[in-house]
């Protein structure tokens, strides 16, 4: 009786040891869509270094499900939609519905800003 209440125990141990990791997995998963602000510091010198590995990218973030190029006349737009790739920073916001922190949209198009508007400099257009 005692050796069966011991196998009890431990198989409840061992399905809650389980679950709490798929648990863990999971929240790890869902924390790693998030925007990181460690990447939005330098926009000048990551437009530069762009610029100097010989595939310069442009800047762009999600808004509305749409991508948004700021920073770049219409003009730019198309030439750049031909001839360059564009990084978009909240990628992830393309499988999440949820909307735009006001804070984060004010960060992502201030980086955006200052990116492409160095990069067209470095470019010459």
């Amino acid at each position: 009786m005692g050796i069966l209440r011991l196998w009890i125990n431990h198989s409840q141990w061992c399905i809650c040891t389980i679950v709490c990791f798929l648990i863990t997995i999971t929240s790890v998963n869902a924390i790693g869509y998030a925007l990181d602000i460690r990447k939005l510091q330098y926009p000048v010198s990551d437009a530069e270094e762009s610029h100097a590995s010989g595939f310069p990218k442009f800047a762009a973030y999600i808004q509305h499900d749409k991508p948004r190029i700021p920073g770049v006349t219409n003009d730019h737009k198309r030439i750049i939609r031909d001839k360059f790739q564009v990084n978009i920073l909240n990628e992830y916001r393309l499988y999440d519905q949820s909307e735009v922190d006001p804070e984060e949209q004010y960060m992502l198009e201030r980086y955006c800003t200052r990116y492409n508007r160095r990069m067209l400099q470095l470019l010459g257009m």
